[in-house]
């Protein structure tokens, strides 16, 4: 089952092809829309395998060494202006024996990754092989935002004990354990 383009994901390519460090707020502002629909669209576009990195393109005529001669260059930058058009699809391979996928696709989905597989029994078994890296990826997912939360909580305490006259490390010390367990 191929995924079909539309105007948003080659408006993100197109301006990635541009300049890969781009970030998602700017190509959001280029496309007029909202910088998480950017994001979503760029991991799926990764997660498809459309997009396989962002790279640097090295100019090794600016370059400034002896040793220069020796540098292996490559034509990599040819490959990345592709004229992509509406309606365009991309072939979406099976991610344990790259197989192709029909019209029934088997998709995994952890933490912001999401990998497609043509059968159950494949989607089985990378979830077998790869248990111990999902388990990681999805266990460190989740506590990002719980971290951002304790670190805001820590804040706002210390900020109101500097207020209140009271010892900062007292107050974020209880802040911490009322938040701990609310989380």
């Amino acid at each position: 089952m191929p995924h079909e383009l539309d105007d948003i994901d080659i408006g993100i390519v197109t301006s990635l092809q541009q300049d890969g460090r781009k970030s998602f707020r700017q190509i959001s502002r280029e496309l007029n829309i909202s910088t998480p629909t950017v994001q979503t669209r760029y991991h799926r576009l990764v997660n498809i395998g459309l997009i396989k990195s962002i790279s640097p393109i090295i100019d090794s005529s600016n370059l400034v060494n002896i040793q220069k001669d020796k540098l292996e260059t490559c034509d990599c930058d040819k490959s990345s202006s592709v004229d992509l058009k509406s309606g365009m699809s991309v072939k979406i391979k099976c991610d344990l024996c790259d197989g192709s996928i029909g019209d029934k696709t088997h998709v995994l989905k952890f933490a912001n990754f999401e990998r497609f597989f043509c059968c159950n029994t494949c989607k089985t078994q990378y979830k077998e092989k790869n248990k111990g890296r999902i388990h990681s990826i999805t266990e460190k997912f989740q506590e990002g935002p719980k971290d951002k939360i304790l670190k805001a909580f820590a804040s706002v305490a210390s900020l109101s004990a500097i207020a209140a006259g009271i010892c900062v490390n007292h107050g974020i010390g209880h802040m911490f354990h009322s938040t701990t367990n609310l989380a």
